[in-house]
This record gives structure tokens, sequence and C-alpha cells, in this order.
């Protein structure tokens, strides 16, 4: 069982779907049992859902995004499932 201040802390977690399983069955099992905690998850839901409903999505200018695409293209990968730690290649020229 948790308490009121550790259920505080996992309901926006709760919310946004990510909090783990066991974690989630806890703050179910105390929010059954305490009524200051369900208001604060139901008031957290409410707040979510007010959020979407009158949120409205906004596009980057052009020129951002062409600069985050720019950005994202030059950014070296490191192979997948190699074990490998990643190195950055150096920029400029290389070291004699």
């Amino acid at each position: 069982m948790i308490d009121c201040k550790k259920a505080s802390q996992y309901i926006t977690a709760c919310v946004d779907g990510q909090l783990e399983q066991h974690l989630h069955e806890l703050l179910d099992a105390h929010v059954a049992g305490c009524p200051d905690c369900e208001a604060a998850l139901f008031a957290e839901r409410r707040l979510k859902e007010m959020v979407q409903l009158h949120h409205k999505l906004t596009p980057a200018p052009d020129k951002l995004q062409q600069a985050i695409m720019r950005a994202i293209e030059n950014v070296a990968l490191p192979p997948l499932c190699t074990g490998a730690i990643p190195v950055v290649p150096p920029r400029g020229p290389a070291a004699p």
C-alpha cells in the first residue's frame, strides 16, 4: 500500500499512461480508499481532457522545420545492435 504523498507523485504519470503496471495497481488500491487522492486523480484527468479539447497544434514555421530536418540529417547515428559505444567523429581536420 502507498500513502497520499507517494500517490500524488504517481497521479500525473498514471493519467499520461506512463506509470508502470505494478505502481498503477498500487495507486488504484490507494485511490479506492482515499477520497482526497481520488479527487486529485479525477482533477488531473479532467485537466488533461480540457487541455486536449482546447489545445490547437500550431505548426512550426517552414524555416524552423527545415532547420530541424537538416540538423536531424546531420546527426551520426550509432550502428544498431552492436553493443558498441557510439563514437562521434571529430569535426575539422584530423590531428596528426
